[in-house]
């Protein structure tokens, strides 16, 4: 798991926190006049999308382009058949899986820009 995926669950459960410590201040019956932005079933429908896409990204495979992995994205390959044809040596992910998942997660994360923790390099170019 990423840095930037560490960061938008630990986002995501303070949201989902501080909207259930939020129940309390707010009576039932008003519930009705807040809008969307204060109402706490669409903050925590909203959350749950967020953790979705990011569970969904985090199983996107990388792909080799004819099934056979030394001639495609050198993370689909075993451990073995890795050092087999590269060695120790780390290679970059270059079907495309990496850079889309990046992008975005970026994007989930723009809200979060503000908050303590954020890096610069998170956010979408």
């Amino acid at each position: 798991m990423s840095d930037l995926t560490t960061f938008l669950r630990e986002q995501l459960d303070a949201d989902s926190g501080d909207v259930w410590d939020s129940r309390a201040l707010v009576p039932d019956e008003l519930h009705w006049s807040m809008p969307d932005w204060l109402d706490r079933d669409y903050l925590l429908r909203d959350v749950e999308a967020k953790r979705r896409i990011t569970d969904e990204l985090e199983r996107l495979p990388h792909y080799a382009w004819d099934g056979r992995s030394e001639y495609g994205c050198p993370r689909v390959m075993t451990a073995e058949e890795w050092r087999e044809l590269y060695g120790e040596v780390p290679q970059p992910c270059t079907c495309g899986r990496d850079q889309h998942v990046e992008f975005v997660l970026s994007m989930l994360v723009l809200p979060y820009s503000d908050r303590p923790g954020f890096r610069q390099e998170w956010a979408p170019e």
